[in-house]
């Protein structure tokens, strides 16, 4: 495994777990001033968290197909140099699409459910 490699797995997991910490983080802030003002803490119990689950499941499946189209577009183009390079452009690009595909889908079912 090359530097340009062990760069990306170790960026990816370090972006990974930043986005978890400031999220999580955000999270109980909220909640703490919306107890402290009096809002009823039975609230935070929502459908969202099925919804985040579902995007969470979605983009694993995104980055997995990624991750198996650039080994595909590797051994049939057969490129030797820039592999990390295929590998995460097709990772990255297949994750957003499922991004973007949860989240019209998500908007879609909070529509039905309203109507």
């Amino acid at each position: 495994m090359d530097f340009g490699t062990s760069l990306t797995y170790i960026s990816f997991y370090l972006i990974s777990l930043a986005i978890a910490y400031y999220y999580f983080t955000t999270r109980n802030k909220e909640r703490m001033a919306l107890i402290e003002a009096g809002a009823n803490p039975d609230m935070f119990q929502s459908s969202e968290r099925y919804y985040m689950l579902f995007v969470i499941g979605l983009v694993a499946i995104g980055l997995a197909t990624g991750l198996i189209f650039g080994k595909i577009a590797i051994g049939y183009f057969h490129i030797q140099t820039g592999q990390s390079t295929i590998y995460l452009a097709s990772i990255l690009g297949f994750g957003g699409s499922a991004l973007i595909v949860s989240f019209f889908t998500i908007l879609r079912w909070i529509k039905q459910n309203k109507s």
